[in-house]
Order: C-alpha cells, then structure tokens, then sequence
C-alpha cells in the first residue's frame, strides 16, 4: 500500500474514533512519519472546521495566515512546529504543501455540502457495465465512472469497469453529483484477502451483504458460467458473518455468568480484530476472573 493511501486510511479511522497510537504501533515500517502527518493533522483540525468551502480563495489565504499563526504560537514548544525554524527553506515549502493537503483531506468530511472529492470503501453489489451498486458502511451507494477515471488493481494494473464482480472490495474516489451518484475519478480493486477485515470492521453491514451475495450466487450457477470466484468471495463473507455471530453469542454467555464464555471472549480480542473495537468498554467491564461457571 503506498504511504499517501496508508495516511488517508488512518485519518479516516481516528475520525471513526481510533486510537493515533495504536495505528502507528500497527505500521512499524512508517510509524515515524505517520507519527508526524497524525500530529500535523490533528494540530489544524481546528482551522479546517473554521474554513469555507476549499474551491474559495479567501478560504487558501485564510489557511495560510492561520497555520502561520499556529506555527508561530508553539515554536517555543517541543513539537514539530517548534522544529520548523530549524529547518531550510525547501524543507518548510514541502511540508507546508503536506500540511494543506491534510487540511484538504480533513475538509472532506468535516465541510457540508461541498463538492471536495471524496474517499470510500465498499462490496460490490451489482455491475450493469457502465454503473456499479456498492454497499459501503452507511448504505448503498452507485458508481459511475467519469471520462478520465482509471480503474485500476492494488498492483496499478488497468482493469475494465465491466470486469468487476459482486463480492469485490473496491475503494474509490471522486465527487458527488447533484442525483446522488458519485463520479469517480479513481476506482481500486482491493486484494481479496482484506474483504474478511472490512466485514469485521462493519458487522451488521455484512450480514446483510451475505444474504445479497448468497442471492448472486443463486443467479450466477442458474446462468451456467463459471462462479468459483464469486461462490469463494461468498465464503469468505459467510464465514466472517458466522464468527462475528459466534463472539456475539459468547458475549451474550459472559453476561448471564459463564467465565469459559468471558475467556474465549478475551482470547478472541488480544489480538485486536476489527470487530472487537466496540466491545472494548464491555470488555473491561466483564473481566472472567471470579465467574463460576
């Protein structure tokens, strides 16, 4: 996964409420840079809640003065604005052009209404060739592709719009039109093997999402073409679908006071799986140690 793209992923997710530290402790091989980028970001997310629309000039001249006036206020401080003046000149030019990029980045979500370009993830639904139907954390969303958009695998190879199947992860990008659909600039067929961890990360989504692909499948071996790819896809999601119902079950075990329940449940999360972030609180709370049975 390039850097930019590893950046973006964690600024989404600490907008979802994860913890900075624990996604530089998950990233070894950049932890000092993204240490860096997190710190950057989270110091003007103030200034980008304050902005007009990113198109308005008066909105760039605005963010100059104010990210001066931030520099200036923490020199003194052990920080890395407080590093800046230690710096040559191309060196502050490059991270000042990091900086409004994060800004931009950050401008997406926290600015209703505006046409910024926008970043998501979701399973394919249905493919009519020119349109996709995905289903993404918050809904289902349609795709269209614009003129000079790229479809592309996570290796950088093109790939057509019309080969992407249901069950696929996809992430893309591009701006939101009038009717709702998203024009996309950029579509990126993830690897299989992190559909598993979207489905952890989204649950009740994927549950719903089995029953979908389940049908397509259905449909797929009612045609007579080959579905070893679709029906594997669907696996993956069953199988995902079933462990999360099984954690739930044993939760459900925990609180009526079965400690061999509470344990499994504790064993399951120490290896910090997606779909045990909500149960965080819960689990602090329903420690095994002292349940009978």
């Amino acid at each position: 996964m390039k850097y930019e793209d590893l950046l973006e992923d964690c600024l989404a997710a600490i907008r979802r409420g994860e913890e900075p530290e624990r996604l530089i402790a998950a990233h070894p091989g950049h932890a000092a840079q993204l240490r860096l980028d997190l710190a950057t970001a989270g110091s003007v997310r103030g200034v980008v809640r304050e902005l007009p629309a990113p198109s308005d000039a008066r909105a760039r001249q605005r963010l100059r003065a104010d990210l001066a006036a931030q520099r200036e206020a923490v020199a003194g401080r052990r920080s890395f604005f407080g590093r800046l003046r230690l710096m040559p000149a191309p060196a502050l030019a490059v991270i000042a052009v990091a900086v409004i990029a994060l800004v931009a980045t950050l401008a997406v979500v926290t600015m209703p209404g505006n046409t910024a370009e926008a970043s998501i993830e979701g399973v394919v639904i249905e493919n009519d060739g020119a349109t996709l139907t995905l289903q993404t954390e918050s809904g289902v969303q349609s795709i269209g592709l614009d003129e000079a958009g790229s479809v592309s695998n996570q290796s950088g190879a093109s790939v057509t719009l019309e080969s992407l199947e249901p069950g696929q992860l996809l992430r893309v990008r591009g701006k939101e039109r009038d009717d709702g659909e998203l024009l996309a600039r950029r579509i990126e067929l993830r690897n299989t093997e992190e559909l598993p961890v979207w489905c952890e990360r989204f649950a009740d989504v994927c549950a719903q999402l089995e029953k979908v692909i389940a049908e397509r499948v259905a449909e797929c071996l009612r045609d007579g073409p080959s579905c070893e790819g679709l029906r594997s896809r669907y696996e993956l999601l069953r199988e995902r679908v079933n462990f999360v119902e099984r954690l739930r079950d044993l939760r459900d075990r925990c609180e009526s006071g079965t400690a061999p329940a509470c344990r499994e449940v504790q064993q399951t999360c120490e290896s910090g799986r997606p779909v045990c972030v909500p149960l965080r609180e819960w689990l602090r709370e329903h420690r095994p140690e002292g349940r009978q049975r």
